[in-house]
């Protein structure tokens, strides 16, 4: 990723329960009617691309779940029914073309040379780490790390997946 001048993260329905529970245990339990969740994996590579500035495009299915990633911060979400009609709207060209400018212009910038010598970044040297992007891609890691085994204990069916 660190090689990277851009990423785009397409989200297509991964999971799909008719019915559940979210917080099934507190007070505050919220019934659940055809939720729809794309794969982590999601998160994950839109989270290290987030870390690293680079310019995001997050295009996906307009009935995914909300959260994390897919919800509106400060990053612009795209939500449009996937086909290959959607790459000739003209919304979709002129986003791409926004997004295809910002990952020119991160190119052109090289690499950050912003810091000092002594703190180059090696990915064999952990202190080089900028401490708030770490932090904030552990926070998101551990949240998803937790929805998953929530979500994974908690919907109806899922459990009888379980092979164990």
């Amino acid at each position: 990723m660190k090689e990277c001048d851009g990423a785009v993260i397409v989200a297509f329905e991964r999971i799909y329960a008719k019915e559940g529970l979210e917080r099934a245990e507190s007070q505050t339990v919220k019934r659940l009617v055809d939720l729809r969740i794309t794969t982590v994996w999601n998160q994950v590579e839109a989270a290290m691309a987030y870390c690293l500035e680079l310019p995001l495009l997050i295009v996906c299915e307009p009935d995914l779940r909300q959260e994390a990633i897919l919800e509106k911060y400060d990053w612009y979400v795209h939500r449009t029914t996937l086909s290959k009609e959607t790459t000739q709207e003209e919304q979709f060209e002129g986003i791409f073309k926004d997004w295809a400018g910002r990952v020119r212009a991160h190119h052109r910038a090289g690499p950050d040379t912003s810091e000092s010598p002594s703190m180059t970044k090696r990915s064999d040297d952990i202190l080089t780490v900028d401490l708030p992007k770490f932090w904030g891609f552990l926070t998101v890691i551990g949240a998803l790390l937790i929805a998953a085994f929530l979500a994974g204990s908690k919907w109806p069916g899922l459990a009888a997946m379980n092979p164990h």
